[in-house]
């Protein structure tokens, strides 16, 4: 195991449970897109020319909820995949990012 303490090293984890409801996901791409087209989209911490980002915290209040309360099922889910509690964990610079699957893959 090279990411001791940590159970595993994989940078990506598969969840067996959506996280947000398919209305959640609308409102939140929608939001996003609506800022995008406004503000542009930027690419400061995605460094692939098919993908940017818009930061959580710009995204209106509404919407930002939608991430808030969706906060104790994913640190809850973090916390199942690596040796951390739930309680401890934090988020910082929380980022929605746009990309085009067609395109990634």
């Amino acid at each position: 195991r090279k990411n001791e303490p940590y159970r595993t090293s994989n940078l990506v984890q598969k969840t067996t449970a959506p996280l947000l409801t398919p209305t959640e996901c609308k409102a939140l791409i929608d939001s996003a897109e609506l800022i995008g087209a406004t503000n542009g989209w930027k690419s400061r911490y995605t460094l692939r020319e098919t993908q940017s980002e818009l930061h959580i915290i710009d995204l209106p209040p509404r919407t930002q909820d939608i991430v808030l309360n969706a906060l104790p099922t994913l640190c809850s889910t973090i916390s199942s995949q690596f040796a951390v509690s739930a309680e401890s964990l934090l988020v910082y610079n929380a980022l929605l990012i746009r990309y085009d699957p067609v395109t990634e893959m």
